[in-house]
């Protein structure tokens, strides 16, 4: 007779019209679940558990905090916790990649959820390496088969959450077969795997999936757009779905489920932190939520003082709950909980019960002692009490070498060979109950040399792990390094780690720092002692100027007031003698590899790439002093019209047909009057070739362009088209690349490999780039010859001495309380209209135009830059702004007497001549960038007439909203500056600005971008007792 199969009782868990907390790593905790319910969410997911995990977990009921708690067998911690309160609502998600196991944790969990679902849309590698998540999407067969095994396994409702795929029929095909598994419902998630919160979500796609399925949808992904309840159903509307489920939004404030509209942070704040602690969270877990609540904040007073809290009291007492927090706690003691451990930990090998028990096998052909131990993070309450922290700590105090880890996965986790130190069998204590108690001396091999460092990587600081480094990151080279006893004679250190610190008030400093720069780059510069770095780089360019190697290791030891460290006197000898011996030489338009060295050539012919471009035909070279030698650098000089005269001196010694590269085309205009200026070439000599100049190349011996000219690679019309091809055709004498930076960029780079030239130099104030691109130049172009020290320069008067100073504007409240709880792309907008921030701009403005200077506004925000702008009836260049009206409006701030302020977008950052400015201000940046600091510096750099040295004849100031993000961007932006040895200097109140009378404004008048408003505002204001200023009329008609 054949078995029936029992009946499987179904629970139902409506799908329809619900708000859900999606499943979010580390934030699905239990009090953040309850959290969502009390503001309003109908569902609640936990975060994703692995199957594995749960199945080595025991389920038991924890009769003090009400709770039932699954918990790991291996180390006595929660693994996933619940409570009757959520029952009904909550959704266990589950990693898994077997349908067997997955049948067996639902099997566990039936009774203590109302749903289950499978996670089939994380996108992280430690997910879809293990075959789970998004993985699953390229295996529908298997997901399939995992999902109808829950189905019949349990009565649960089974539901799946996916990423859409790149096509929409995949998709819905994807869906269809998901969806004839038997779940209740799926949730689908707007993006591709490859995609990020930045991209859009696709909500087109998801409604069409809705109106494909006969289950219910339930949309996710809109986070970005959603802020308040209206915006839910917004979201629920474009998609025609089920149900709405959110991440982020209500990551970052879970209120935002509330009908009445979203509470403030401290408020949401101080109903998690009550929930984390009457459910005994851990510290960790509620710091990392609190934290994603905070976000940007962080940078705040309020934000440093929560993250130097360590502990769950610490962090209530911040928002005065600690003694709740107190109360409960003792509490919780008094009736006997556990804590974190709920059970006693099982160990995970038989033979590692015996702590000491150790076992002894080759490793690298020696003998060591191998102990097992497992470390769970869950277990340490800090990151200083983690393992790996304590033997980096132990390791520096005992002066061994670094651990080294050999790591490898066993699924979820990861086993580590962890090789503290080598040692010689008789160094060992023979018994093996006391053999981690040696002595530290006898553990240092002093026989082993330090390793020379690979020069292809340039790289000297691997030298100096044997240095003691304390807390702070000082390193200890006394045992290295031995004082001289004419120490105080000499005027710099040479460390094991390529750095070195030169005195600059030494007598012999002059002489130092030229040596310095020949064979090294410059790091910090303040005012009395600066520090370089040797590199590969650096010593290639000392020898491409003729310095010798034994004449730097000579020199070196005779500045030095210490002996020179051996790895230091390896890795010069490294650099510079395998340097030079090869040369490019370009001859009709052909590169040719010369060299003095016989064997080197021979070795060179036996390439196989260089064997294929060998010259068959020998022509004999007929032009032999006309040729000029391949040769590639960069000089870095401050911006102040030096650059330019260094490139026109460089043209006029070469005396070849010259190439001049800029990045714009007034720089193209500013370049040709350095050429009128500083030499004799007149127009006939100089052709420019621009979008909007294009003079006949034909007999001229200099051409000025542009980057993006060179590189343009749609149609031109057919008179660039023949300029083009001209100039391909020549063999330049030399290339000069001003703002050499941007190079480095993926269409500028193409430059290189469009014109060929015998010598390229490139010239830039900042070389500086945000990426890891900077360093590509050393290929692309050479190595740095020269910078220039910017302080040096203006204590002798060469450039203006500048005042730094950052001024704090702070947020109205009507702002920042807008600035809380709004998304990203309206903050910016907030931060740089902040009012108050336009009234120091206002004051200073005016302040200055008394004393008679010309000032500089600068903004990247367009929008902000022309409403100050119109405000203050100042002219204004941007973008759009036609060449001819630039031309017309500089013209008149340098000539004009009534003309003392402009305002300038990003594209006055580079290549705008204003030697009379000298105040600049700046309301909106772009972001951390320090290159854009420095540029902007050098655009009042220029030596003031009749000024006193030692007086400040020039003034910076940048403008910051306290409180905000752009404080943080503030500091990131001064780090160059700050290496150049200027100060800044932080103003957090303008003496006098109180005084001025502030006139109402208009509803509309802040208003304009993205719906940001000024609140503070009188309807009766008359836009007819506005002052327009009758210069600004000319320029804007």
């Amino acid at each position: 007779m054949e078995e029936k199969s029992p009946t499987i009782t179904r629970k139902r868990l409506d799908y329809d019209g619900k708000l859900i907390l999606a499943p979010m790593v580390r934030i699905g905790t239990l009090p953040m679940r309850l959290l969502a319910l009390d503001y309003g969410a109908d569902i609640v997911y936990t975060e994703e558990l692995i199957d594995r995990k749960l199945l080595r977990s025991i389920r038991r009921e924890n009769d003090v905090l009400g709770t039932t708690d699954f918990i790991d067998k291996t180390d006595g911690t929660v693994v996933f916790r619940t409570c009757p309160r959520e029952r009904e609502h909550v959704v266990l998600q589950i990693g898994t990649s077997d349908p067997a196991r997955a049948a067996a944790v639902a099997r566990m969990v039936e009774k203590d959820v109302a749903g289950i679902d499978v996670n089939m849309g994380c996108p992280k590698k430690f997910s879809m390496l293990g075959g789970m998540g998004a993985a699953l999407l390229s295996e529908p067969q298997k997901a399939t088969e995992i999902l109808r095994k829950l189905v019949e396994t349990v009565g649960t409702p089974i539901t799946c959450k996916i990423r859409v795929l790149p096509d929409l029929e995949g998709t819905l095909r994807l869906c269809s077969t998901l969806a004839a598994s038997g779940i209740a419902a799926i949730a689908v998630h707007g993006r591709t795997t490859d995609e990020r919160p930045q991209h859009p979500n696709r909500n087109h796609v998801i409604k069409r999936i809705a109106e494909h399925l006969s289950i219910p949808v339930i949309a996710n992904g809109g986070s970005k757009d959603i802020q308040r309840h209206s915006d839910i159903l917004r979201f629920k509307e474009e998609t025609n779905c089920s149900s709405i489920m959110l991440a982020r939004a209500a990551e970052w404030n879970c209120s935002v489920f509330r009908k009445e509209g979203p509470l403030p942070m401290e408020d949401v704040i101080k109903s998690y932190l009550k929930h984390a602690v009457d459910c005994d969270n851990s510290p960790s877990n509620t710091k990392y939520c609190v934290q994603n609540i905070l976000r940007e904040l962080q940078d705040s007073p309020l934000g440093r003082k929560f993250l130097d809290a360590q502990t769950l009291e610490q962090i209530c007492d911040i928002w005065d709950m600690g003694d709740y927090c107190r109360f409960k706690s003792k509490e919780f003691r008094d009736k006997g909980l556990l804590g974190r451990f709920q059970v006693t930990p099982l160990t995970l090998h038989a033979e590692t019960r015996d702590g000491r028990t150790s076992q002894k096998r080759k490793i690298y052909e020696e003998d060591v002692f191998v102990m097992r131990c497992a470390f769970l993070r869950g277990s340490y309450m800090t990151d200083s009490e983690l393992p790996k922290t304590r033997l980096l700590k132990w390791t520096k105090e005992n002066r061994k070498k670094m651990p080294t880890y050999d790591t490898r996965r066993e699924d979820k986790l990861f086993c580590s060979v962890v090789t503290v130190d080598v040692f010689n069998k008789g160094k060992w204590k023979k018994r093996k109950d006391d053999y981690d108690e040696y002595n530290d001396e006898d553990s240092i091999d002093s026989n082993e040399a330090d390793g020379v460092p690979d020069a292809a990587k340039n790289d000297v600081e691997k030298q100096d792990e044997s240095a003691i480094e304390d807390e702070f990151g000082a390193k200890d080279y006394r045992s290295q390094m031995i004082l001289k006893l004419d120490c105080a004679s000499r005027p710099l250190w040479v460390a094991p780690n390529g750095h070195i610190f030169l005195e600059s008030f030494s007598p012999v400093y002059k002489h130092a720092h030229d040596f310095l720069i020949a064979i090294s780059e410059p790091v910090c510069r303040p005012e009395h002692i600066h520090e370089y770095k040797l590199t590969a780089y650096s010593l290639y360019a000392a020898v491409s100027v003729g310095l010798q190697t034994q004449d730097i290791i000579e020199y070196l030891k005779r500045l030095s007031k210490t002996s020179i460290p051996d790895g230091i006197i390896e890795f010069i000898k490294l650099c510079t003698l395998s340097y030079g011996k090869v040369k490019l030489v370009l001859k009709h338009n052909k590169y040719f590899i010369e060299s003095p060295f016989p064997e080197v050539l021979q070795k060179l012919l036996k390439d196989p790439v260089i064997q294929e471009c060998r010259l068959r035909k020998i022509v004999e070279d007929t032009e032999a002093d006309d040729i000029v030698t391949n040769v590639q650098a960069k000089i870095k000089a401050p911006q102040f019209g030096a650059k330019a005269a260094v490139g026109v001196t460089a043209c006029c010694t070469v005396r070849k047909r010259a190439l001049i590269l800029c990045n714009s085309g007034v720089s193209v205009e500013q370049w040709k009057q350095q050429f009128k200026m500083w030499s004799t070439a007149d127009d006939s000599m100089i052709c420019r070739f621009t979008s909007e100049a294009k003079d006949k190349p034909m007999g001229c011996g200099i051409l000025i362009t542009t980057y993006s000219m060179i590189t343009h690679t749609q149609k031109r019309s057919w008179e660039a088209e023949q300029t083009m091809r001209w100039l391909q055709e020549q063999e330049w004498g030399i290339m000069v690349l001003d703002e050499v930076h941007t190079i480095p960029a993926k269409m500028f780079r193409r430059v290189l490999t469009i014109v060929q030239s015998h010598c390229k130099l490139g010239l830039t104030a900042t070389l500086l780039r945000e990426d890891d691109k900077i360093a590509d130049l050393n290929f692309l172009i050479g190595p740095k010859l020269y910078e220039a020290n910017w302080l040096e320069l203006q204590k002798r008067g060469f450039i203006a001495r500048v005042q730094c100073a950052e001024v704090w504007c702070p947020m109205t409240p009507e702002f920042y309380r807008e600035y809380l709880g709004c998304k990203m792309s309206k903050k910016l907008l907030l931060y740089v209209m902040n009012p108050n921030k336009f009234r120091c701009c206002q004051y200073l403005i005016r302040y200055h135009e008394r004393r008679g200077d010309k000032t500089i506004v600068f903004s990247d925000n367009v929008f902000a830059l022309k409403h100050y702008a119109i405000k203050m009836n100042k002219p204004y260049i941007y973008g759009p702004t036609s060449q001819n009206e630039r031309i017309q409006i500089l013209q008149n701030f340098k000539f004009n007497m009534k003309v003392n302020t402009i305002f300038v977008s990003k594209v006055a950052d580079t290549s705008f001549d204003l030697p009379e400015a000298n105040v600049l201000i700046q309301i909106s940046s772009h972001g951390g960038s320090r290159r854009q600091e420095a540029q902007r510096l050098g655009r009042i750099l220029r030596a003031k007439k009749g000024a006193i040295a030692e007086e400040y004849n020039a003034f910076f100031y940048t403008l910051v909203s306290q409180d905000t993000m752009e404080m943080n961007y503030s500091r990131k932006r001064q780090r160059f500056l700050v290496n150049q040895g200027y100060a800044y200097k932080v103003i957090t109140k303008l003496a006098g600005m109180d005084e001025i009378i502030r006139k109402a404004g208009t509803m509309t008048s802040m208003s304009g971008a993205d719906d940001a408003v000024y609140y503070e505002y009188k309807k009766a204001a008359s836009s007819s007792t506005a002052n327009k200023h009758p210069l600004f009329k000319k320029f804007r008609t």
